[in-house]
């Protein structure tokens, strides 16, 4: 197989991998949910504690980054899996970023049918400004990579 296939195949997987993580995690009852949180809300805590810093993070907080964070991923799993099918050009921009549109739509609307939860237009904003910082950054890094790449090229 060439290089080129081989690299689609793993980040479309990479990708259909966290949207299923994505949706998977909006199934959860509320309690299990809140559960997880607190846990990672203890751990992030006690790390801060035994830093000692008089800082403390809330359970809204640890909800709301993971949101952003998860999306964050997704934008650039997403990013990189559309600009191995497409050369370059604005495709690349706004595939991506449509796409986690329409994820963390869905991602919403399925918290609807999970015991307790319910869904918040604020939280698909959280998702989709992860998700376009993430390709905003993955498309300035390439870009930055490529006239790098160029420079050594006229060098040699």
């Amino acid at each position: 197989m060439k290089k080129t296939v081989i690299k689609r195949i793993a980040l479309t997987t990479l990708t259909a991998l966290m949207i299923a993580f994505i949706f998977t995690q909006s199934l959860l009852p509320a309690d299990e949910s809140a559960d997880e949180s607190s846990a990672v809300m203890d751990l992030v805590n006690g790390l801060l504690s035994s830093l000692n810093l008089d800082l403390a993070v809330t359970d809204f907080i640890i909800r709301k980054t993971a949101h952003f964070t998860e999306f964050f991923i997704l934008g650039a799993l997403l990013y990189f899996t559309i600009d191995s099918y497409i050369v370059s050009g604005a495709l690349t921009v706004v595939i991506p970023s449509v796409g986690g549109l329409l994820i963390a739509a869905a991602d919403e609307c399925i918290q609807s049918f999970s015991e307790g939860r319910s869904t918040e237009i604020r939280d698909m904003l959280i998702d989709l400004s992860g998700v376009l910082c993430a390709v905003a950054l993955m498309y300035l890094l390439r870009r930055l990579l490529n006239k790098r790449k160029e420079k050594r090229e006229k060098i040699e």
